[in-house]
């Protein structure tokens, strides 16, 4: 199966993540590495009113944001169900 999916995709990817941590999983896992202390506080600055989980936008919602950062070109690449991947270009 994945090595038709391979070669279904541009350029041949094709990425299997069942296994991998969710989004604040990860972010936990990097807080525990010193030498990001300094990225993650500059994070929390930029991002500290971050919104809740709950928030989950349509593409559209990005889409439009991207556009009005003077992305002049923002498209979905990718969807399943209510999960969907952006390329933009500037």
């Amino acid at each position: 199966m994945f090595s038709q999916a391979g070669r279904r995709l541009y350029g041949g990817w094709f990425e299997a993540s069942a296994d991998r941590e969710d989004w604040e999983g990860w972010w936990e896992s990097i807080a525990k590495e010193k030498e990001m202390e300094e990225a993650l506080a500059e994070r929390e600055r930029r991002f500290g009113r971050r919104r809740t989980h709950e928030f989950m936008p349509p593409a559209s919602w990005h889409i439009q944001r991207l556009s009005g950062a003077g992305f002049s070109s923002a498209e979905i690449v990718w969807r399943s169900f209510d999960e969907a991947v952006l390329a933009a270009w500037k």
